[in-house]
């Protein structure tokens, strides 16, 4: 019950009601607690376990306490909002063009050289004509480098196990099917 005049009391300042709407606001419900069985977790989410052959249960967690108007509440006073007038504001200055200034006075070209000076340029000599270098045409194809048998792969796998990933299990176990064969007979003992 406690519980309940908290709220009229949150209610009666959140909505600037007058006294006597006390009466106005009827308890709804009280509330549920939630369920016995339902199991919480340490952030204090309710939470329940699935299980294969089980059906999911239904999550109960409880209902909360509710408050109600009645029809006797008439007045609910609000604080008035009052705009403020818009005010015109003006707009900016138009920049003004110096008359005075008038077009600009344009002079004749200044002569930088002369025609005998151009003459007295010394002329440059037509360079040679570079010929292209001979290209031999170049055959692409594939060539073998190296022919890996299946002893060969095993051989390096042992080898990645046993330096790379220090599993020496894996690679005595490759190792041992080596010393079964011809191939790499020496070399897997040494490893």
């Amino acid at each position: 019950m406690n519980c309940n005049k908290l709220v009229l009391s949150f209610l009666l300042m959140t909505f600037g009601l007058k006294a006597g709407a006390e009466d106005a606001l009827v308890v709804k419900s009280l509330g549920r607690a939630p369920s016995k069985m339902l199991k919480m977790k340490s952030s204090k989410v309710p939470t329940y376990e699935i299980f294969k052959d089980k059906t999911i249960p239904r999550l109960d967690i409880g209902e909360e306490a509710s408050v109600e108007a009645t029809s006797s509440i008439t007045k609910i006073e609000a604080k008035a909002f009052v705009l403020k007038p818009l005010e015109k504001l003006s707009s900016p200055k138009v920049p003004e063009i110096d008359k005075k200034m008038g077009p600009l006075s344009l002079t004749a070209p200044k002569v930088v050289t002369s025609e005998k000076a151009m003459e007295k340029i010394p002329a440059i000599k037509e360079l040679k004509a570079v010929t292209e270098p001979p290209v031999q045409e170049a055959e692409a194809k594939p060539k073998t480098l190296l022919n890996l048998k299946e002893a060969d792969y095993k051989l390096l796998e042992a080898l990645i196990y046993l330096d790379q990933h220090k599993n020496n299990e894996q690679a005595l176990a490759l190792l041992g099917e080596l010393l079964k064969g011809n191939d790499y007979k020496y070399e897997s003992l040494y490893a």
